[in-house]
This record gives C-alpha cells, sequence and structure tokens, in this order.
C-alpha cells in the first residue's frame, strides 16, 4: 500500500513547502486548505506534482475535516503521518486578545482525526 501524509494548511507558506518536498521523496501528500488548491509552486516538481492530492476543508469544522480525511482514505492509500500547519495570524498581543480569537485558534488542531 503507497504511503499517505496529511498536510493542514499546505496550499501556501511552510505547509506548501512541506507539501512539496514531501511530494519530491515520493510520498503522496493530501493537502488539505480552506481553498482546496494545489501549493503554491516554488519550482517544477514534474512527477512529484501528480503525488499532491489538494482537498477543501476548514480544519476550524468538524464535518468538513471529518470529509476531506473520508476523501483520502477512500482512495486506498495508508494514512504515514499528519502535520498540523493550519494557522491563523493574530494580531494582537496575547493578553490582549479576546477569548473569541483564542477559541478560534484553539479550533485548528483537531482532537480527533478518526
Amino acid at each position: 500500500m503507497e504511503k499517505l501524509v496529511v498536510v493542514t494548511g499546505a496550499s501556501r507558506g511552510i505547509g506548501a513547502a512541506i507539501a512539496r518536498q514531501l511530494a519530491a521523496d515520493g510520498f503522496h501528500v493530501g493537502c488539505i486548505s480552506r481553498s482546496g488548491t494545489l501549493p503554491t509552486p516554488r519550482a517544477s516538481l514534474s512527477d512529484a506534482e501528480r503525488l499532491l492530492i489538494p482537498v477543501a476543508a476548514d480544519v476550524a469544522r468538524p464535518d468538513e475535516l471529518r470529509a476531506a480525511i473520508d476523501e483520502l482514505c477512500s482512495r486506498g492509500l495508508e494514512v504515514r503521518g499528519l502535520i498540523n500547519n493550519a494557522g491563523l495570524l493574530a494580531e494582537a498581543p496575547s493578553a490582549e486578545m479576546p477569548l473569541e480569537q483564542w477559541d478560534e485558534r484553539c479550533r485548528l488542531m483537531p482532537d480527533r482525526w478518526w
């Protein structure tokens, strides 16, 4: 069975770089992001690009996350890793951040995958 690594926040930035490197190393990569797009290109990956599997989901919404994981698992790949990279930029010092903003950030860390 071929190996799959799931990367959240994989459409750009660090998540995109991680996803592209994993594909270059031969892993299938479940690229979960709100946009559901392939990771932003930085360099041509040629054959490795086919290993990237973009899926749209907001990891703060359990139903969307469950559907994304179910979709990836339905491809007959063995999930071998998870990189929780999704995040939100907080534009306030911690001591001044409203509780609602803290809650929103905490919802990005899934506590149930399967």
